[in-house]
């Protein structure tokens, strides 16, 4: 005797049950209950969790189905004529209640409705998956976004079923994935399914199908039968992409990954060669490309079609751009060009610099917000260029009016975004081009301090570091900022500064723009490595010392100073420099010689206050004295 659970939910059979338990035999066929969209109410009291996901029951146009069809609380589903809709949301998991050991739940559907808690699947053929139960309880799956579903059927196996067995294991015979445990009935054909075919990962490694032993095995009434699935260790394979742009190649993208497996490759809207640009649209809805690993060394070619569009002169993705950052917005992946946006957490962007001429400044935006409205302000220098309203959902093209630069010119993006909000891409046109800048790369170590000097070269602030001067108060005690240089400020050439940031590597743009030096400065800096002495005045480096980041002596005289290239040093008249340590924007420690001011510090620290942790020959203060190691 066989019971079939069937969720027949169509109209007549949801009004005559609703005032009574439906039947044990039921079904939910889905197509054709409305003629037009019906939104799907979930319940947030009449709840239950089902692999670690809460799940309600639901209704549409005021009619209720039955409580053992669950869907995940806060996502949107909706009633069509085709069947269930997943629509857009965060989460998409649905489930089955009540569910027996056993049971066998088909499904057709548009898509691979993905199991992923209390089943196994048992077959999948044309939009039609078979799976089995394998405990007493709730099944859930979560299918991707955008599937149809169209029935749902869960029956009992017959009575005088009989259970057979499924190994996996590799080439040495050694199990890759617990067992598998099929019911049918006594004698029948045993065929191994899609399901138990697929790819297994353990430990690390990707084991591929092989072989099986099923051929000409039929289910033993005792239960007996063993069925063995072998798996070979996947070769890994190469690929390229190449983006096609007419005769040439705009951007080669190459990787390697486990055979057979299949590719998800970004690709970008645009490209630009020789001014032209280039465009490829999307796939449904997405700007991925997916193909699967058929041979190695597999070599796709993804062409663009050029647009009227032939003076482009700088194009980028947003998240190509240094000191954007990316937005994790789970839709920008399938809704952005080349599967990603950034937006400016921070302050403003450098995007890149224009030479003198007339522009125009076209933006993608991506925005999944709710409310869809939001301004992307674009600088040129100081003056702003451009405020781009974007008002759609997922991406909008926006184009600016065009405007006129006098002469060489910083393009920057402001703050603005978030991470459901971003820059798609951006790209100019105009009459004029880009300007190639010379950078000068700077490191900040873990202490974030560093110090920089250029006795010729003006400098531009990046994104992500302050630059600063330094002086001594009128109390002839305190060491405080006198100048602060942020994002696109100029560093006049001769300016010595101390930058903190985030330990990084930036680049400083070498510019032409004139600027005077602070004159209240008392950092001092060399091109080269220099040992530097004056009458009249003590020095001091920046050092992570005993006292923290700030100021040291690098002798116990403090009158000389070895400084390293483009690398600058505190200078103090002698007459207020009794102190052997200033502390960045503070009082100076009132003491006379590093080693003496904390006599409890244990350890062995230079004549900077440096601990050495393997001193060498030379002079050194050890518990707060001084000692000479010979």
């Amino acid at each position: 005797m066989r019971k079939l659970y069937s969720f027949i939910a169509t109209l007549m059979l949801l009004v005559v049950g609703s005032g009574n338990a439906w039947a044990d035999s039921w079904s939910i066929n889905f197509k054709g209950l409305v003629s037009s969209n019906a939104d799907v109410v979930i319940s947030s009291t009449e709840t239950v969790t089902i692999g670690g996901t809460e799940l309600g029951t639901i209704s549409y146009n005021d009619v209720a189905v039955d409580s053992k069809f669950v869907i995940q609380t806060g996502t949107k589903w909706l009633m069509r004529s085709d069947g269930l809709y997943q629509f857009n949301s965060g989460g998409r998991s649905f489930g089955l209640k009540d569910c027996t050991a056993g049971q066998i739940i088909t499904i057709t559907a548009s898509g691979d409705p993905a199991v992923t808690a209390n089943a196994t699947l048992k077959s999948s053929s044309n939009g039609t998956y078979v799976y089995t139960v394998t405990a007493d309880g709730g099944v859930k799956f979560t299918p991707a976004r955008y599937l149809y579903f169209y029935t749902i059927d869960v029956e009992d196996p017959a009575e005088d079923n009989v259970s057979y067995t499924v190994k996996f294991v590799d080439a040495n015979g050694n199990s890759i994935k617990d067992d598998a445990t099929y019911d049918d009935a006594p004698g029948a054909t045993i065929a191994v399914s899609d399901g138990d075919k697929a790819n297994i990962e353990f430990e690390g490694v990707t084991y591929i199908y092989d072989s099986d032993d099923a051929e000409g095995q039929t289910v033993a009434e005792d239960g007996s039968t063993v069925i063995t699935v072998k798996f070979r260790v996947g070769e890994i394979w190469s690929y390229s992409v190449n983006e096609v742009c007419g005769e040439a190649v705009a951007r080669n993208t190459s990787g390697e990954a486990v055979e057979n497996t299949t590719i998800k490759m970004p690709y970008r809207r645009y490209n630009v060669v020789d001014g032209v640009l280039y465009e490829k649209g999307v796939t449904n809805k997405e700007y991925n490309h997916y193909f699967t690993l058929a041979e190695d060394g597999t070599e796709v070619n993804l062409a663009y079609t050029a647009t009227e569009t032939t003076d482009v002169v700088f194009l980028s993705e947003g998240e190509d751009i240094p000191g954007l950052s990316r937005c994790n917005s789970s839709n920008t992946g399938i809704r952005s060009s080349n599967s990603a946006s950034a937006y400016a957490a921070n302050g403003k962007v450098k995007i890149t610099t224009l030479a003198a001429g007339t522009y125009k400044i076209v933006a993608g935006i991506y925005d999944a917000s709710s409310t869809h409205d939001s301004h992307w302000i674009f600088l040129a220098g100081e003056e702003q260029v451009a405020d781009l309203n974007c008002t759609q959902v997922n991406l909008q093209e926006l184009s600016s009016e065009e405007f006129t630069l006098e002469k060489e010119t910083a393009i920057y993006l402001g703050q603005g975004g978030a991470n459901n909000r971003g820059l798609d891409y951006v790209y100019i046109t105009g009459n004029g081009g880009t300007v190639d800048v010379e950078s000068i790369e700077v490191t900040i170590g873990a202490a974030k301090y560093a110090t920089l000097f250029y006795s010729d070269t003006s400098l531009e602030v990046p994104a992500g570091v302050t630059a600063t001067t330094y002086t001594i108060a009128e109390d002839n005690v305190t060491l405080v900022e006198s100048k602060v240089y942020t994002l696109g400020n100029v560093i006049p050439a001769g300016e010595a500064v101390v930058l903190q940031g985030a330990a990084n590597t930036y680049s400083f743009d070498i510019v032409a723009t004139e600027a005077t030096p602070d004159a209240n400065n008392l950092l001092i800096g060399t091109d080269e490595l220099t040992t530097f002495e004056e009458d009249g005045y003590k020095f001091y480096m920046l050092s992570n010392g005993i006292y923290g980041i700030g100021f040291y002596l690098q002798n116990e005289s403090g009158n000389s100073i070895a400084n390293d290239e483009h690398k600058a040093f505190l200078r103090v008249a002698e007459a207020t420099a009794s102190k052997a340590f200033f502390s960045l924007g503070g009082e100076a420690t009132a003491i006379n010689s590093v080693a003496t001011a904390k006599k409890e510090t244990k350890g062995v620290f230079d004549l900077q206050g440096r601990r050495v942790d393997n001193p060498v020959k030379g002079l050194y203060f050890m518990n707060g004295k001084k000692v000479v190691i010979k």
